[in-house]
């Protein structure tokens, strides 16, 4: 499976977003990133052999002419939706990708939040007709800034991931969407991070002055060596 994932990487991908992509390369997916924006962060930035699609006006604006040419039905039809929906440029970004979606082989397009990254995916998917897959977290459902747009594109995402049981109620009742297309995944922690470990903690409180001893400590650190031995000094 090849997976085009729709991100904002204007600081970087989120923490969760980073380690998921990191999590499904070891499983053997092959992911493409389509960043919306870009600032390279050193960190949950993209690693070294990441593909990262940037949006780019030098690519947008031929990628919507090869689309009106080799799809104009399509092209038309989605450009009128776009203009009744306030959401053009999202339109003409999902030109761009769309023609590095077939390039790339992608069988699928995901995208975190309903925001304007499922406004893009939607888009792509009509242009593509590839699978869209969607996480939907919470304040896209309280808070949208296109609210009328997501309520009619979330009806045409294939399969939805949501993070808690309370949100899966909100989009089958207020958003009329299939129950059976919506799965609870939440989000996880790592608990290897909160683990107990044997650890000796040390702590010394003296004034920092030659006669407290702190030059024999520090060398004694040192010849201990031990990275569980933890020595907190308060002068």
């Amino acid at each position: 499976m090849s997976i085009a994932y729709i991100v904002n990487m204007k600081e970087g991908l989120e923490a969760f977003i980073f380690r998921e992509i990191v999590e499904l390369k070891k499983m053997g997916q092959h992911i493409d990133l389509y960043a919306t924006k870009f600032t390279h962060k050193d960190y949950y930035s993209s690693l070294p052999n990441w593909y990262v699609n940037k949006l780019n006006l030098f690519y947008i604006l031929p990628s919507a002419i090869l689309t009106l040419i080799y799809q104009p039905q399509a092209f038309i039809g989605l450009l009128l939706l776009a203009i009744r929906y306030n959401v053009l440029i999202e339109f003409l970004s999902a030109c761009q990708f769309s023609v590095f979606i077939r390039i790339r082989k992608n069988s699928n397009i995901h995208c975190h939040f309903g925001d304007k990254k499922l406004f893009i995916g939607f888009f792509c998917k009509k242009l593509t007709g590839k699978t869209l897959t969607a996480t939907i977290h919470a304040h896209e459902i309280y808070a949208n800034p296109n609210k009328r747009f997501f309520t009619h594109i979330i009806q045409h995402v294939d399969e939805i991931i949501s993070i808690s049981d309370t949100n899966k109620r909100i989009l089958e009742e207020e958003y009329s969407v299939d129950s059976r297309k919506v799965v609870v995944i939440r989000l996880s922690v790592d608990i290897e991070l909160f683990k107990k470990k044997n650890r000796i903690y040390v702590l010394t409180v003296a004034r920092f002055v030659e006669g407290k001893g702190f030059r024999e400590l520090f060398e004694a650190i040192k010849i201990l060596n031990n990275p569980d031995l933890h020595f907190i000094v308060i002068g």
